[in-house]
């Protein structure tokens, strides 16, 4: 499962993602603000 995939799942069930995947994400260029107002259920 990839950062984003995970990430994904996190948010699908309404919880926030951890910090250490948030900084993984981000390095890996995502904008994580916009991903979670996409996601979070």
């Amino acid at each position: 499962m990839t950062a984003l995939e995970l990430a994904i799942a996190y948010w699908e069930e309404g919880l926030p993602i951890p910090l250490d995947l948030a900084v993984e994400l981000m390095a890996e260029g995502y904008d994580v603000e916009a991903l979670e107002d996409k996601y979070m259920s």
